[in-house]
């Protein structure tokens, strides 16, 4: 069975963008495409006995939803596969559990804009601890600089911890970065003062420039193997 590229889709403008970065995504890695929309109550519902204002079913108004950005999404992938899915759950529990075995998992940022575009909903941040398949969160107010280079690929980031394995984080960075041609910026983060602090001595200026040119090393023989591959 073929391994898609999934998208949560809530109705929000951010979750159609999602749609349609991953639409181009599955056209890169020829994938087909899943819409996926999850809601607890979306079956039929006694609002007689319940008071509860919500139409009885959901579902088709769901399903009206996909068709309309699938329909948008051919419009510029004419070749793509796309199918859609409507499962009445939690959100957060559905994506998780069809994320198993898929290619990739696409969700949409809040993308308030400055530091606050950073942050990521709560689906978001929930389906990112407990899913173990690649996830993507795109930003639905990303706007192109004047000075952006449409033939240019630009990077792939990665940021690793030259005491740890590596592992899949690597492996996935140097695939993606293959994929679209990119460069590959591997980066580590480290705070000086802290290692010292503890004696309440700050160090030379020599022993802080020790300290990196070690880790710079530790970074560049972590890189080794992949490089070697790509």
């Amino acid at each position: 069975m073929a391994k898609h590229v999934l998208v949560g889709i809530d109705g929000s403008a951010r979750s159609e963008a999602a749609a349609h970065w991953a639409a181009g995504e599955a056209v890169r890695r020829g994938a087909p495409l899943r819409l996926l929309h999850a809601w607890p109550w979306l079956g039929p519902r006694d609002t007689e006995d319940t008071g509860d204002p919500r139409p009885r079913d959901l579902r088709p108004a769901a399903l009206e939803m996909l068709a309309g950005i699938t329909e948008r999404i051919l419009r510029e992938h004419p070749a793509l596969s796309v199918d859609t899915a409507v499962i009445g759950d939690d959100p957060v529990d559905a994506l998780v559990k069809a994320a198993e075995r898929q290619e990739l998992v696409v969700l949409g940022s809040r993308g308030l804009g400055g530091f606050a575009g950073l942050l990521a909903g709560s689906v978001s941040l929930a389906v990112a601890a407990r899913v173990g398949t690649p996830l993507v969160l795109v930003r639905a107010d990303r706007q192109a600089s004047p000075q952006d280079d449409p033939t240019d690929p630009g990077e792939i980031v990665v940021g690793l911890d030259p005491r740890q394995p590596p592992g899949a984080v690597l492996a996935f960075a140097f695939a993606e970065a293959a994929r679209r041609g990119a460069r590959l910026r591997a980066v580590h983060g480290w705070d000086p003062v802290p290692l010292w602090a503890a004696t309440s001595w700050i160090p030379p200026r020599s022993e802080i420039a020790a300290r990196e040119t070690a880790l710079r090393r530790r970074l560049s023989e972590t890189l080794t193997a992949a490089r070697a591959e790509y």
